[in-house]
């Protein structure tokens, strides 16, 4: 089945494919283009109205997009960004080929986050490790949820090599990952001061909570006790 974004720009393109992830299969192949493409179009008022990035997952169903590749724009930038959303991770250079047909794509559905909780009493800025999340999901609907419920619990950043305050805490997770913003695998979540008196055991038991409610049997999590002592800027 072929299913359409419309041809409305890539920011309204972007949010469809969000709004349509629990119908979007497991990932196997994609298509961009910068030029106007045979088959992928549709006609409207009699002239032909062309999509430039084609998602084809599992069960054969293809996704029409309006984004596209070739040049270093917000339309390339959105079929990156879509792309990371689907757990498609690598560099696959959207913003410089002018066609891109990639096959049998290694999907990453995971999730890490350190949980820190920020001593706003210090002016120095001090912050307690608590643990490590661990998060493996079978499909991109689910991870894309529970991100979305770990942000209401405080403030989710991608962990990034410069921060080195908590290099440390990652380093078992070494591998490349090209992805952007909250599509990262790694990421620190600083919780909301009005957690801060919350016990760990309860706070792990509302997480697990969080997770199999959204996710059923789609995630597999675990919780990595850390041990550590305050990190001090």
């Amino acid at each position: 089945m072929i299913y359409k974004s419309g041809k409305l720009g890539c920011y309204e393109a972007y949010d469809y494919v969000k709004a349509m992830l629990s119908k979007i299969g497991k990932v196997k192949e994609f298509k961009a283009f910068y030029e106007d493409t045979e088959p992928y179009f549709e006609i409207e008022d009699g002239r032909k109205n062309y999509y430039h990035f084609i998602l084809i997952d599992d069960n054969e169903n293809e996704f029409w997009i309006d984004t596209n590749c070739g040049y270093g724009g917000t339309g390339p930038s959105f079929t990156e960004k879509i792309l990371q959303l689907v757990g498609a991770r690598e560099n696959y250079k959207i913003d410089k080929k002018r066609v891109i047909h990639e096959k049998d794509l290694e999907l990453n559905h995971d999730l890490n986050a350190l949980v820190v909780l920020h001593d706003y009493s210090n002016l120095k800025e001090k912050y307690k490790i608590l643990f490590m999340i661990e998060a493996k999901f079978s499909n991109a609907a689910s991870r894309f949820k529970v991100v979305d419920a770990l942000e209401k619990l405080g403030d989710l950043h991608p962990h990034i090599l410069q921060d080195e305050r908590f290099n440390s805490y990652f380093r078992d997770y070494d591998y490349v990952d090209n992805s952007l913003g909250q599509y990262k695998v790694n990421n620190i979540l600083f919780l909301s001061r009005y957690l801060k008196n919350i016990s760990i055991e309860d706070l792990k038991e509302i997480l697990n909570t969080i997770a199999v409610r959204i996710c059923g049997d789609a995630v597999e999590i675990n919780f990595i006790d850390l041990n550590a002592e305050h990190i001090e800027e």
